[in-house]
């Protein structure tokens, strides 16, 4: 986090710093409502990379070699190897893939909290930084219990709906 703070800070920011060697101006990336939304996803990207390439690489190394054996005897090539097994074979865990980031995306507030408090002018404002900010700071921790629980239903209800539509596939 703070790391990314520096990499964004104006003036003296190493972003800033190329940009200005090549005679562009910074965009002012946190302080700028039209970049700092931008620049929190770039973050959230950034750290949650790793966490889903584990993902995907633990679903990748439980496809048998076999099968990949067996269709290059039949002679598919890589394209059709990727479309036909692994695809395929990867979907249960891109799905699960997709709900985390689907969830850990809502769910933000690290970043907004830490960087931006919401701002500029709410640009970077969440519904999870929306709830703390209505319990802690304005004090209405009824209000933001519902929105809480709100965010649970919809997400159980993206959930259930996602979960559903692979039942009908398979």
């Amino acid at each position: 986090m703070i790391v990314w703070s520096n990499l964004y800070a104006p003036n003296y920011g190493p972003i800033d710093a190329a940009l200005s060697a090549a005679g562009i101006t910074s965009p002012g990336w946190l302080s700028n409502p039209k970049s700092a939304l931008l620049s929190l996803v770039v973050f959230n990207v950034w750290q949650m990379l790793g966490y889903y390439v584990v993902l995907l690489v633990a679903g990748l190394t439980q496809i048998p070699e076999e099968i990949y054996e067996a269709a290059r005897i039949d002679g598919a090539r890589a394209v059709r190897q990727t479309f036909s097994i692994t695809l395929p074979l990867l979907r249960n865990t891109l799905v699960f893939v997709l709900l985390m980031t689907v969830i850990n995306s809502v769910q933000v507030f690290d970043p907004v909290y830490l960087l931006t408090q919401g701002g500029p002018a709410n640009s970077t404002n969440t519904l999870s930084f929306d709830i703390q900010r209505t319990a802690f700071q304005n004090g209405l921790a009824g209000q933001a219990s519902a929105m809480a629980v709100s965010l649970l239903l919809v997400l159980s209800l993206v959930a259930g709906a996602v979960s559903v539509a692979l039942r009908r596939r398979s």
